[in-house]
């Protein structure tokens, strides 16, 4: 890949596997890792699962409720996650939610 500047807005807006609601994710890889947009709509689900991939979630809106392992684990904007690879989990948002993912290696099950 190019190195330049790249509009979110330009990339195509899939929609992801969930128990309820809508979340739609937009995302990039690279060689070695893949960046995710993804935007949950009020109250959107995501059934607990686990990937190889480690994983790094930063809030940019709203506030995110995480099944993590078993336990329940809340962050707000501007607070970042660290998934473990393997680990089982979940999401919840509380209200519309935005949050940023970088995954290592990529996510090649998304490609």
């Amino acid at each position: 890949m190019d190195s330049k500047a790249i509009d979110w807005e330009q990339i195509p807006e899939m929609a992801m596997p969930v128990v309820s609601g809508t979340v739609l994710r937009r995302f990039l890889s690279g060689e070695k890792l893949t960046v995710a947009r993804v935007a949950f709509a009020t109250d959107s689900e995501m059934a607990v699962h686990s990937h190889e991939n480690e994983q790094f979630t930063l809030v940019l809106s709203g506030t995110m409720e995480f099944t993590v392992d078993g336990k329940s684990v809340i962050v707000r904007e501007g607070e970042v996650l660290h998934l473990p690879s393997n680990v089982p989990h979940g999401a919840k948002s509380q209200g519309e939610a935005v949050v940023l993912d970088v995954f290592a290696p990529i996510r090649a099950d998304w490609q």
